[in-house]
């Protein structure tokens, strides 16, 4: 036979058998008396259960892993993120005594009459829960996730501190190389002379502060401030040992962003944490070399206190060359700062000062170079309007006037007002606008000036004959007037005669 159908055959003949109603009801009770007890032992809010599994889930490790890897310094699952969040699922105080307070009850109810109940009653717990146990086993948990995230961030923090005061001294080291033998001394040595010479005073220095006052006082006569005065002395008269003060200041941007104090307190930070390691690092061979701690404890601090030597060896020398850099760091300050009378001045505002007065004598230094510019430009227009004019009167004396107008209006570009390129054109153009308007219209424009009198202006003209005489008459004498003398102008009494001939008279 077919063990298929064998199968088949069995399945459907076979008889349900059906659960005694107490052996039913005794199963709902024990059910629903392991969930009021599940319920009992939550200690923690669904919140803080929620997140501490969401913990778990990421780094995809149980309570008892993430134990042992802290007991025996596993760094492959002990990385800084990981550390960070078991730093997050270690129980506070009052979380512990919740635990312990329900652990109690629990022992005096269901293991009361047991003496040796082992993990038992931890397992009654949820996951959550158990994963805080266990942590908490571990003794001084907090502190040992606390030095083990310092282990991997001493690094990174010691090459940043490193670097940032490594840019600080250098700053100090310019400006003391700028201000003794480079070309900022020479400049700050004519601030000191400008401003003895305005309080009429013999001072053999002033303070750095002063620099920021510079562009404040301004001149009473002129326009202009004593930095422009010192930035003109310094790019003229003392441009050779001047001319470069701009290129000795690299490098004080970026360290002017800096802050010391907060460099100097997070580094003051780092001593003290390696300085509680080497506590940790002392009470554990203390311990470990004490006659009544167990075996067990040894082997359990083991591996932590020998990753930590370790650690301490190499890392702390590292620590005291930086606090070897900070402190001659401090010392040059010092002494740049009592040679400028700033016993008080902090080396941020410091470089400020300085900073500030290099930005505004690059600013009265682009300033004073377009002031030589426009100078410069009004200077070759003057010169060029005087060439113009000798040429002109040049021509003029050899009787060829329009042609070096027209010249030097080729030369330039532009035509020159009253030019006679100027004058043609509005010859075209009002030949163009006359020849718009109408002989009515032209009459009834120069009616009213015709002998003095004539119609009100808009009215009709009597004699527009004697009208057109005049005007043409006026046309004809100012071309003979613009041509000159080659031909002469009729008498008077040819034009009386040329108007009573072509024009009859008036009613």
């Amino acid at each position: 036979m077919d063990d298929e159908f064998k199968d088949f055959f069995l399945q459907s003949f076979k008889l349900e058998q059906k659960t005694p109603k107490g052996v039913a009801a005794r199963r709902r009770r024990s059910t629903s008396k392991m969930e009021e007890e599940l319920k009992a032992t939550k200690v923690l809010s669904d919140q803080r259960r929620q997140n501490i599994s969401i913990v778990q889930k990421t780094m995809g490790l149980r309570g008892p892993q993430i134990a042992e890897a802290l007991r025996t310094i596993d760094m492959r699952v002990l990385t800084e993120e990981n550390l960070n969040r078991i730093g997050e699922m270690c129980a506070t105080a009052k979380e512990i005594e919740d635990i312990q307070r329900t652990m109690a009850q629990l022992t005096r109810k269901r293991f009361k009459r047991q003496s040796n109940i082992g993990d038992k009653l931890l397992q009654l717990f949820p996951e959550e829960e158990q994963m805080m146990v266990e942590l908490y086993r571990i003794k001084n948990v907090e502190d040992r996730v606390k030095n083990l995230i310092f282990t991997h961030t001493f690094g990174s923090d010691f090459a940043h501190y490193s670097n940032s005061v490594k840019l600080l001294h250098g700053a100090v080291n310019v400006v003391q190389a700028a201000s003794r033998e480079g070309q900022l001394g020479r400049i700050l040595n004519n601030v000191l002379r400008f401003i003895n010479m305005l309080n009429e005073s013999s001072a053999a220095g002033f303070r750095i502060s002063t620099l920021k006052k510079l562009s404040a006082v301004k001149m009473t006569k002129g326009k202009g401030s004593l930095m422009d005065v010192i930035v003109m002395h310094a790019t003229t008269i003392d441009n050779e040992r001047c001319g470069t003060f701009d290129d000795e200041l690299d490098g004080l941007d970026e360290a002017h962003t800096i802050n010391y104090n907060e460099t100097k307190g997070q580094i003051h930070e780092l001593s003290m944490n390696m300085e509680s390691l080497r506590q940790v690092i002392e009470d554990i061979e203390g311990r470990s070399s004490s006659p009544e701690t167990s075996q067990e404890e040894k082997q359990a601090d083991e591996h932590y206190m020998r990753y930590l030597s370790q650690f301490y060896e190499r890392e702390s020398k590292k620590l005291l060359q930086l606090e070897g850099m900070l402190r001659a760091c401090t010392e040059d300050f010092d002494v740049l700062r009592k040679f400028y009378y700033e016993p008080e001045m902090g080396i941020n505002e410091f470089l400020g000062v300085i900073l500030e007065f290099r930005n505004n004598f690059r600013k009265s230094e682009l300033e004073l170079e377009e002031k030589r510019k426009r100078a410069a430009h009004r200077k070759r227009q003057e010169e060029m309007k005087k060439l113009l004019k000798e040429k002109r009167a040049e021509n003029a004396k050899n009787g060829n006037s329009d042609h070096a107008e027209d010249d030097d209006e080729h030369r330039s570009g532009q035509p020159r007002r009253g030019s006679a390129i100027v004058k043609r054109k509005k010859a075209r153009r009002f030949s163009r606008q006359a020849r718009r308007f109408s002989a009515v219209e032209r009459g009834r424009r120069r009616s009213f000036s015709v002998n003095g009198s004539g119609p009100r202006r808009g009215s009709r003209p009597a004699n527009l004959k004697a009208i057109k005489a005049e005007a043409l008459k006026r046309k004809t004498d100012d071309a003979r007037k613009k041509a000159g003398a080659a031909n002469p102008p009729s008498t008077e009494s040819e034009n009386d005669e040329r108007i009573s001939a072509k024009s009859p008279p008036a009613p």
